[in-house]
């Protein structure tokens, strides 16, 4: 169990870094909520602001992003493995590297 709880956290470090270097607003409510690998970033706001809500499978971000009415203007990010992922319309996908 602890094993889990250093991974969730280290998943929330990654996430507060990556905001922090871009000016990514980050709302209170993500520090109430477990910390998981895929995160995304709502650009249609200025600045850019962090979605509170994270994910641990493609299949519930996708059902996420299949919802919004502008899923255009959401980037995802996998912070397992270090990508950007592709949302098609139907499925996300592996994208370019996080720089």
């Amino acid at each position: 169990m602890a094993r889990l709880w250093l991974m969730k956290q280290r998943y929330r470090h990654h996430i507060e870094h990556f905001c922090h270097a871009r000016g990514i607003d980050i709302p209170s409510s993500f520090y109430r909520l477990t910390t998981s690998r895929y995160a995304a970033i709502d650009e249609s706001t200025v600045p850019s602001t962090l979605v509170a809500k994270t994910w641990f499978n493609k299949e519930s971000l996708s059902y996420y992003l299949s919802g919004l009415a502008r899923p255009d203007t959401v980037r995802a990010f996998d912070f397992h493995e270090g990508y950007e992922m592709l949302f098609d319309g139907d499925d996300v996908k592996r994208g370019p590297p996080i720089q």
